[in-house]
């Protein structure tokens, strides 16, 4: 009796245009479907049956008032990506680590990414990716123009129009504004708008075409100018203050604020990072990781900072004590991220034929002996892939 009133009950809602009277015409449907009562001892079921059309009504009008989708940000828009052909074979997806509700990698003008609710890429060519917070619509580069699309049915939330390629983007963690990077012949232009994509504003004209790097409350974000001083920019007033350069500090190759407070870590390709406090008139820690190479940045916790450069992962403490610890990888750090909380992470690793693949390991113990990184798996083969690639964990 339950299956064969659910599968009523399904078929009385799934016969309804959307209109302004769908709940009226829902709640009629979902009555009409229920059996009539037939003796004293079968008023139990009854019961039971009503509390179910209850329950498919305030669960199924909604769907049924849009068309069987929920709105989302920007959802005045209901276009569909087209499928692609039929006879073309996807290559090999992106794992998602356990746990994690969206994994996406960057590189070489392609990303690949895989979420919880089925959404996937698999070497897409854009030239910028960014995944909302609680993976609900990503933000995709391509040609003159970004656009967002939902992860849950593909529909275009928004699509905003650009005065050149765009090559960064980064969501803030609140998901209320979105900063990217356009470039354009006169410079690498950085803008900030708001996170249903309306209400633009240029922020820099000309900047390292980095990725920007959002402070934990949404309220400000660094960025590397064109001349290589780090700024920071208040969205609440506008205002923009430069960071002093100390800890002899070359050209900064990563930044990255922590996920909470206002440590912000930059580091150079001379093996320099320097954390300074930019909510406490920059006060800065500096540290020497000993490896000249291009580096990735990652926090594990607020006082627990990792840098990835050449053949190797050094973990520092950032306290009254401090410390640093060393850990090889089997491969050149291309990219690194931390999983949220910080007890798992992802590394790219380039051979030495320039083949990338990403993996997931243990985050390296911080001890005084010498361990090797512990790789789980595979989350990705990337195959050739130049220069640094970014990686996302939610």
């Amino acid at each position: 009796m339950p299956d064969e009133l659910e599968e009523r009950l399904e078929r009385a809602l799934a016969e309804l245009e959307p209109g302004a009277d769908v709940t009226e015409r829902a709640h009629a449907a979902a009555v009409a479907a229920l059996p009539p009562p037939r003796t004293r001892s079968r008023k139990p079921l009854v019961l039971v049956a009503a509390a179910c059309a209850v329950a498919f009504v305030f669960g199924g009008v909604t769907l049924a008032a849009t068309g069987g989708g929920l709105p989302l940000v920007g959802g005045g828009s209901h276009h569909r990506r087209p499928p692609p052909p039929a006879d073309t074979a996807p290559p090999p997806a992106i794992r998602l680590p356990r746990g994690a509700i969206a994994f996406a990698a960057t590189g070489g003008g392609r990303a690949w990414l895989a979420t919880s609710s089925g959404a996937h890429l698999h070497g897409r060519s854009l030239s910028a990716l960014a995944v909302s917070p609680g993976a609900i619509n990503l933000l995709e580069g391509s040609g003159r123009a970004l656009v967002a699309v939902a992860t849950a049915d593909g529909h275009v939330a928004f699509t905003r129009h650009v005065p050149g390629e765009p090559i960064a983007a980064a969501w803030a963690p609140a998901g209320i504004r979105i900063a990217y990077v356009v470039r354009t012949g006169e410079g690498n232009r950085l803008y900030d708008m708001y996170g249903n994509g309306r209400h633009a504003f240029l922020v820099a004209a000309r900047t390292d075409g980095g990725t920007p790097t959002w402070r934990w409350d949404s309220l400000a974000f660094a960025y590397v100018r064109g001349d290589g001083t780090v700024m920071v920019h208040s969205v609440i007033d506008g205002t923009v203050s430069a960071l002093p350069r100390r800890c002899d500090l070359g050209r900064p190759a990563d930044i990255a604020f922590a996920p909470f407070g206002g440590l912000l870590a930059i580091a150079d390709r001379a093996g320099h990072v320097a954390v300074v406090d930019t909510l406490h008139h920059g006060r800065s820690r500096c540290f020497d990781d000993g490896n000249a190479a291009m580096p990735k940045l990652a926090w594990l916790r607020p006082g627990q900072l990792m840098v990835g450069a050449g053949h190797a992962i050094v973990r520092l403490v950032i306290g009254l004590a401090g410390g640093a610890d060393v850990t090889d990888t089997p491969g050149q750090v291309a990219g690194l991220v931390a999983a949220p909380g910080g007890r798992r992470i992802a590394v790219a690793l380039r051979d030495g034929s320039g083949h990338v693949r990403v993996v997931e390991a243990r985050t390296p113990r911080f001890s005084e002996a010498s361990f090797p990184l512990r790789v789980y798996r595979v989350l990705a083969d990337l195959g050739e892939v130049a220069g640094p690639v970014g990686l996302t964990w939610q």
